[in-house]
């Protein structure tokens, strides 16, 4: 059972497959650390590149547009992170060794489904918060009020159930059965 145990930590430890989630608010520079995480022969994805469009006649004809104009719709921001998560697990299906996805996940649940796929596909994952102590603009012109908001509801948990993820069906991930072999080891 050591053994077995030590192999689940070992393939933890060694994946080198690597899944960064970037959050923060707009302005923070979660695009610029993306950009360096990715590396040359990653892959980055936001869920604002779906708001990057050509426009003929008024109407959008194309997006993720990369010299785009940047035209925001509420009503599709369910569309524009479904497509976000779409491109990202067509990266990991890939095998891209560094996927970044630079969005504010101001909730924790924002980002299940992005672990659900680093379990799919053997990825480790980071979850890094970007701080906008440089005084960054958002380049998006986000309206204060929302700013505010986004600050309000930005959820942190430092030590949320020691890294397993919680799923709504209760069922224990192989991410979660994973982690508490390896912490079997150590304790």
């Amino acid at each position: 059972m050591l053994l077995i145990k030590m192999i689940w930590m070992l393939k933890y430890i060694t994946m080198s497959k690597k899944l960064y989630l970037v959050r923060g608010l707009p302005g923070s520079g979660k695009s610029t650390l993306g950009d360096i995480l990715k590396g040359e022969n990653g892959s980055k994805f936001e869920a604002d590149t779906f708001f990057m469009v050509k426009k003929e006649n008024g109407e959008v004809i194309d997006r993720h547009v990369e010299n785009g104009v940047y035209d925001y719709d509420k009503d599709l921001i369910g569309n524009a992170h479904s497509d976000c998560l779409s491109r990202t697990e067509n990266s990991m299906s890939n095998d891209v060794e560094n996927v970044v996805v630079t969005n504010t996940f101001t909730q924790e649940w924002e980002m299940e489904k992005y672990y659900e796929l680093a379990i799919k596909y053997d990825y480790q994952v980071f979850s890094i918060i970007v701080e906008n102590r440089h005084g960054g603009i958002d380049k998006h012109n986000v309206p204060n009020k929302s700013l505010k908001n986004m600050e309000r509801r930005f959820d942190i948990k430092l030590r949320k159930n020691r890294g397993r993820i919680i799923q709504k069906d209760k069922k224990e991930s192989k991410f979660k059965i994973l982690l508490n072999n390896i912490k079997d080891i150590f304790s």
